[in-house]
């Protein structure tokens, strides 16, 4: 296996090993991120659009994050 980064947006991981034609590469940790949240109203291709959530950085702005998913009609 060659060295396959995470095609999810602001993941660094590489050497993932899952794959579809349609989204690219995700890594273990935004794999099992997609499970256990159980995005049932977000798709998939909306889930490697948002950004990865960084738990270790104490600046991360969920309010951004959360926006970009939920959006304010109109």
């Amino acid at each position: 296996m060659g060295v396959m980064s995470c095609n999810r947006k602001g993941c660094n991981n590489i050497m993932c090993d899952r794959h579809s034609n349609n989204y690219g590469y995700i890594c273990n940790e935004c794999f099992d991120e997609l499970v256990r949240q159980r995005l049932i109203y977000m798709n998939v291709k909306s889930f490697m659009d948002v950004a990865k959530v960084c738990d270790n950085n104490p600046g991360f702005d969920y309010e951004v994050y959360y926006d970009k998913i939920f959006q304010k009609g109109e």
